[in-house]
């Protein structure tokens, strides 16, 4: 029965076929023989953003040095900027931005330690577009300046 007004619905046009629909979706729902066989597409959404943000994870992993924008990253996932944000913080605890830094920061902190590159060098080589971004970022993450935090780990590296 269903199925022939959903088929006759089909060959209508303009308000007639609004005025079908909504008859049909009214009959749906006061229909108690209709049950739902499966929630599987909700569960499936959640897992598909899951693979989503790990996938961009991924990518910011391998690209963090470029510079990056959030359209960028977003764009990747297939999803709006703002999307994907609330979903990045959701799965990380991190905004997006936040967790970008805290990549080229880590990487930083590495070249600090084992090469014996400039300060400035290794900023741009991770990513930052200017040496007090990288010094003001580093040291909100790392709690120390670049340069105290090689002369703190140089008796590491030696």
């Amino acid at each position: 029965m269903l199925f022939t007004k959903i088929e006759e619905l089909i060959n209508l046009e303009g308000i007639s076929a609004v005025i079908s629909l909504l008859q049909l979706l009214s009959e749906i729902d006061r229909n108690q023989e209709i049950e739902i066989i499966s929630k599987t597409p909700d569960k499936y959404s959640e897992v598909k953003i899951e693979m989503k943000i790990s996938a961009a994870v991924d990518w910011i992993d391998s690209n963090y040095f470029r510079k990056i924008s959030l359209d960028d990253v977003a764009s990747k996932t297939n999803m709006n900027k703002h999307a994907f944000c609330r979903a990045f913080k959701h799965e990380t605890g991190k905004t997006p931005m936040h967790y970008i830094n805290e990549k080229r920061i880590e990487e930083a902190a590495n070249l600090l330690l084992k090469t014996h590159k400039s300060i400035t060098e290794i900023g741009f080589e991770v990513g930052f577009t200017n040496v007090s971004s990288f010094n003001r970022n580093f040291k909100t993450i790392r709690n120390t300046s670049p340069k105290a935090y090689r002369e703190m780990t140089r008796v590491f590296s030696s």
